[in-house]
């Protein structure tokens, strides 16, 4: 029985999602775990203190409730406990599906097949992808489209960009020192709040010092930075890069899903999307297709915002024209399959870049399985061979045959 004990122990270990559990909803579940297992650790002490372990006293009147108060206690701390490691396990629990699958193991060939052949949903994602394409507006009908939706907007540096300046909003000066008020007051307030929990544990009884650190440090450490990082957005002037530079620009492509699809931890936090485009803001100024009912801008590429359907495509359309380098974040969206499958029939090879850059933040495993099903919806669309493997380089680059190779360098440096 030892023995086997031992040998339980010796192989036991835990898979752990510690990237899952940076993200917000990790964060969100690890926190009520923690002050779950405070409170039932605390529910426990209370009662095992307090119990009446041997024989009543002389003359010592018998309190027969005593033991049944405790043994509710034990009862609430067991409760606390275990909705604790529950909680816990939701936040750090592994992929579900292949969760032991390794890359160099004997079942890839089996899992390569499952992952690459296409369902029936998959089948009509992609009918209608083709559809739409083969409905494209030609270059003259984009012209002709945004001629007609523009109205002036902002004046921007370059005349590449005039006709879709309508659609370049410009963020009111009082906004940006609304943004700089709001992030003082946060500052402060987080500054301040430390020694005021300091004065509270110091004056309060026990319980209530427990319960100020729980959620005071709970506030410092999760609530603080994400007021600060929404008081930058209220600072950003995206049209500002737009009015200075005339240099063409670099058209980002993503699934508006992924728009703070990363955990903001951090008082310097940044999103996959912040880190790439301060790798190509040199070469040029990086544009993007926001939400239209986007009230703040969002961080990263200067958003450009379409109200209706047909501007939008022909915007999209008309940006990848004129943009020196298409960046398409991979993705399973409708939307963006159908910038995938345009970019293969507008663009030079050279002029498209396909982004893993966001996919970082996934564990191994799951990185493989979805590279698996995006590269079986994307060779439809590309009507080319992607790599097989995937590995740590951030993008997918093509020569002038079509050809996919991995890099984790931004390629042809002096086209750009």
């Amino acid at each position: 029985m030892l023995k086997q004990t031992y040998r339980y122990l010796r192989n036991w270990r835990v898979d752990v999602n510690w990237k899952k559990a940076m993200r917000p909803t990790g964060c969100v579940l690890l926190i009520i775990a923690f002050n779950f297992a405070v409170f039932g650790l605390l529910f426990m002490s209370v009662a095992i203190r307090g119990w009446d372990w041997g024989p009543p006293a002389a003359n010592v009147p018998l309190k027969p409730d005593t033991n049944i108060a405790r043994a509710t206690e034990v009862v609430l701390g067991l409760f606390c406990l275990l909705v604790a490691w529950v909680t816990s396990r939701l936040a750090l629990k592994p992929d579900p599906k292949y969760q032991e699958l390794g890359l160099n193991s004997f079942e890839k060939p089996e899992i390569y097949q499952e992952e690459t052949r296409l369902n029936a949903n998959q089948l009509k994602l992609l009918r209608d992808v083709k559809e739409k394409i083969s409905n494209a507006p030609s270059q003259d009908e984009v012209l002709r489209i945004l001629e007609f939706q523009s109205d002036g907007g902002v004046e921007v540096a370059s005349s590449a960009l005039q006709p879709i300046a309508f659609a370049i909003r410009r963020q009111p000066e009082t906004r940006y020192w609304k943004g700089w008020t709001y992030e003082i007051l946060t500052w402060s307030g987080g500054i301040l709040l430390i020694p005021a929990l300091l004065t509270l544990v110091i004056v309060l009884p026990s319980l209530l010092k427990l319960l100020i650190l729980v959620f005071g440090i709970r506030a410092i450490i999760y609530v603080v930075p994400r007021l600060i990082h929404r008081a930058r957005r209220y600072r950003l002037k995206p049209h500002k890069a737009l009015e200075r530079d005339a240099r063409p620009p670099i058209l980002y492509l993503r699934a508006f899903s992924d728009d703070f699809a990363e955990s903001i931890e951090g008082y310097s936090a940044s999103t996959a999307e912040e880190r790439l485009v301060s790798a190509f803001a040199c070469y040029g100024p990086p544009i993007a297709i926001g939400k239209p009912k986007e009230d703040l801008p969002t961080p990263g590429a200067t958003r450009i915002y379409f109200e209706a359907e047909t501007s939008w495509v022909a915007g999209v359309l008309y940006l990848m024209s004129i943009s020196q380098l298409t960046v398409i974040q991979a993705g399973f969206a409708e939307g963006l399959l159908w910038e995938i499958g345009m970019a293969r029939q507008r663009l030079e090879p050279h002029k498209l870049l396909i982004s893993f850059h966001a996919w970082n933040e996934i564990n191994e495993n799951t990185r493989y399985l979805q590279y698996l099903r995006f590269k079986s919806l994307a060779e439809e669309l590309l009507r080319c061979k992607l790599p097989d493997e995937i590995t740590n380089g951030k993008y997918l680059f093509f020569n002038h045959n079509w050809e996919a190779s991995w890099t984790d360098r931004l390629p042809l440096r002096q086209n750009l």
